[in-house]
């Protein structure tokens, strides 16, 4: 039984991931409207815009599984992201640079190289790593994008269902019984005075007990980032950049 509940856990996890960090296309669920429902819609849609017009600071967070900490300024086309996620069944650090065009990843000692491997963001297009795209930097719109139904639950409140299946990590044959039911997980989230995104919560319990994403935005967060030194830097393998896109 532990070992199935870890496997969920492990499905559910790279299913997130892929919204939170990975995020797909730049366009957003169409969630299911009403009269009563338009308003926070529109609001909820408004303060999601945020997230890629200011300069801001995010934590996203489960538990256990991945931790990622990222500041972007996206009409500066800058951008640094780390954290631990994750990869191939290891938990993974990760940092990653964007200036304009370019983007530096490192990984944890034991990857291929301890040193920052480069590549252009034309390589990395639509990716994770695609870090200073305008309509979508580093796929920071993936959780809001995969929101189907919004609703006020108060001042500044929100609350709905997100569907996880638009997630670029989502496999149904790997998804299994859980299937049927990601396409509608609760989250909740609010806005600042400003109205703007401020936190963002994703509700697995139904899923699988105690499993929770939280994500948090700071705004107006000064966001320096600078290239690497020439001497630790090599260019990213090819099949490295096959692996990030595939």
């Amino acid at each position: 039984m532990r070992r199935r509940a870890a496997g969920v856990v492990t499905v559910l996890a790279t299913v997130l991931i892929g919204l939170a960090a990975c995020g797909g296309s730049g366009e957003p669920a169409a969630p299911a409207t009403s009269a009563s429902t338009v308003a926070a819609e529109e609001v909820f849609e408004a303060a999601a815009k945020a997230l890629t017009t200011q300069p801001l600071q995010f934590k996203m967070e489960m538990r256990g599984l991945f931790s990622i900490n990222g500041w972007m300024d996206v009409t500066a086309r800058k951008a640094e992201i780390m954290g631990s996620m994750p990869i191939d069944g290891k938990s993974t650090a990760v940092h990653m640079l964007g200036t304009a065009d370019d983007v530096w990843v490192k990984f944890d000692a034991d990857a291929p190289s301890e040193k920052w491997m480069h590549a252009t963001a034309a390589q990395l297009a639509g990716t994770t790593f695609d870090l200073t795209a305008p309509d979508n930097p580093g796929g920071v719109l993936g959780l809001v994008n995969a929101v189907n139904k919004v609703e006020s639950a108060g001042t500044r409140r929100y609350q709905g269902t997100v569907d996880m299946t638009t997630s670029p990590t989502y496999d149904p044959a790997t998804a299994g019984a859980l299937a049927d039911k990601l396409s509608a997980v609760p989250f909740q989230a609010t806005v600042d005075e400003q109205g703007r995104l401020s936190t963002f919560r994703v509700d697995l319990t139904g899923l699988t007990p105690n499993l929770v994403m939280t994500a948090s935005y700071t705004y107006g967060v000064p966001v320096v980032v600078k290239a690497p030194p020439a001497a630790d830097v090599i260019e990213m393998p090819a099949a490295i950049v096959a692996n990030i896109r595939s």
